[in-house]
């Protein structure tokens, strides 16, 4: 009788096993599938997108020579390696986000494991419109929100030491993500005050001094390299922050950002998130934030609740702070709230999951948002149309050709394994290789790509290169221009 109850637990185990794997993969398709059906009309880069992909490109044949320069080096070092066994940076780089998706998603699913909330869960982040351009767009708020997630599951395993040297090295892997992966020490720091107790009793306090001990000597000594070869920790200057008495904007503008991400950010624009109205919508959004994470560390549902509050409470208000010290992007765009997104749905499906009603109707708002958000695909804004050009050069590229290229043709990188010049505008030509191929392309005046013309710049520049002899053109629109060297023509 004991023999066969023990049986039948253990085959519900299974069957568990099976539901949340099998949940996982459809969780994971959808992700992907809207990320397809978002970038259909083809590739594009964002400026960081297109700097990651060429570092990836670099990587593969030399090794960096610093962390980072204004962005660590993590990402496209791991990009690198790949494309040293022979996978192209673009592919590459889209692969390693899949498979950030894929732990993303994972930490939802073994957090809400036990809930009947699981699959609302990981619809809101499987849709989530703020996850179609990081997939298709090789950028590190992605991979920087997986490692998260798995920080803030390792924190749930504490006193377990090796979950304890688990979270130092997801410290250290933030950090090579994006600099704002300092704040995972801080967090270290908390959770160690707050369970000091149970740390004692198991007779890991030791391990987890030495463990967050390490993970702060190993990233001071990657911001000192740095320090030696930019004179910066962050690899570069931050401009002209604005100081810690704008922490309190600063938070409200990190408010939009979870109405950014989830349903779009056109009301953002249309209110403008400094106007008295913007910041009020901002302080509202943020406090809805900072209760939501009060309630999970006050009133904690399950183990997996602290940690998620430290993670998702620590990395908002540490961007806040970070942003008063240190000139980057607002905080109120959508790609802000990724890394916060997958502990705060935790912490939601657990405070709603007896209240199906309300979370299902929460999960399905959020894909309506995400199939709206993919049915319009990716604006063409983000960089010039370079697809007709891509088809042209595909024909006659070779394998260490040069490609110079203007400011909004960087997408043709995506395309093409070789490495590409950008120039900021046609007075900087010549290039280092005077005969490659030029990509010139104008800025889209639409979201659909529409009004895209080439400016006068690169026109002169066209015709002065073709009346040289140096360059014939290839194929030109007016919003395009594609040109190659002479040398390339005449070359077996």
């Amino acid at each position: 009788m004991e023999n066969t109850h023990r049986m039948k637990t253990s085959t519900v185990g299974q069957l568990g096993r099976s539901e949340i794997m099998r949940d996982l993969i459809l969780a994971l398709i959808i992700a992907v599938g809207l990320s397809a059906l978002a970038s259909r009309e083809g590739r594009q880069l964002t400026f960081d997108g297109y700097h990651y992909v060429e570092f990836a490109k670099q990587f593969a044949v030399e090794w960096p020579d610093k962390f980072g320069n204004h962005w660590p080096f993590g990402w496209p070092l791991a990009g690198g390696m790949l494309g040293r066994i022979g996978v192209p940076a673009f592919p590459a780089l889209v692969g390693l986000s899949i498979a950030s998706t894929a732990v993303l998603l994972a930490v939802v699913c073994l957090s809400l494991a036990d809930t009947s909330a699981r699959w609302c869960g990981l619809m809101i982040v499987a849709s989530a419109p703020v996850l179609q351009p990081q997939l298709a767009g090789c950028l590190t708020e992605l991979p920087f929100a997986a490692i998260l997630s798995v920080l803030a599951l390792q924190l749930a395993q504490w006193p377990s030491r090796p979950a304890i040297w688990g979270a130092a090295a997801c410290s250290v892997v933030a950090l090579s993500l994006r600099y704002a992966g300092v704040i995972t020490l801080a967090m270290l720091v908390m959770t160690m005050i707050v369970r000091w107790r149970d740390l004692r009793e198991a007779g890991r306090a030791r391990t987890a001094v030495l463990a967050t001990l390490a993970a702060s000597l190993a990233s001071a000594f990657f911001l000192a390299i740095n320090v030696m070869k930019t004179g910066f920790a962050s690899g570069a200057g931050r401009g002209n922050p604005p100081g810690l008495s704008a922490f309190p904007l600063e938070l409200a503008s990190f408010g939009w950002s979870a109405p950014s991400a989830l349903i779009a950010g056109g009301v953002r624009d249309a209110v403008g998130p400094e106007s008295t109205l913007g910041m009020i919508i901002g302080s509202a959004c943020f406090a809805a934030i900072l209760g939501l994470c009060s309630l999970g560390w006050l009133r904690p549902v399950s183990r997996f609740s602290r940690p998620c509050v430290t993670v998702a409470l620590g990395y908002s208000t540490g961007m806040a702070f970070l942003h008063c010290i240190g000139e980057f992007d607002a905080l109120h765009v959508a790609r802000t709230f990724l890394p916060a997104l997958a502990p705060i749905t935790i912490l939601a499906a657990e405070r709603l999951g007896r209240r199906r009603l309300t979370i299902t109707a929460l999960a399905t708002l959020i894909t309506v948002t995400g199939l709206i958000a993919a049915y319009r695909g990716i604006s063409r804004e983000i960089s010039g149309d370079v697809r007709s050009v891509a088809s042209a050069l595909a024909s006659r590229l070779r394998p260490n050709d040069l490609i110079v290229i203007n400011d909004e043709a960087r997408s043709i990188s995506a395309y093409f394994p070789n490495r590409t010049h950008r120039m900021g505008g046609a007075a900087n030509w010549p290039p280092p290789a005077p005969h490659a191929f030029v990509v010139a392309t104008g800025k889209p005046r639409t979201r659909d790509g529409q009004g895209s013309i080439l400016g006068e710049d690169w026109e002169r520049l066209a015709s002065k290169l073709v009346e040289a002899g140096t360059h014939e053109i290839v194929s030109v629109t007016p919003g395009a221009i594609l040109l190659e060297g002479r040398s390339k023509r005449s070359a077996p």
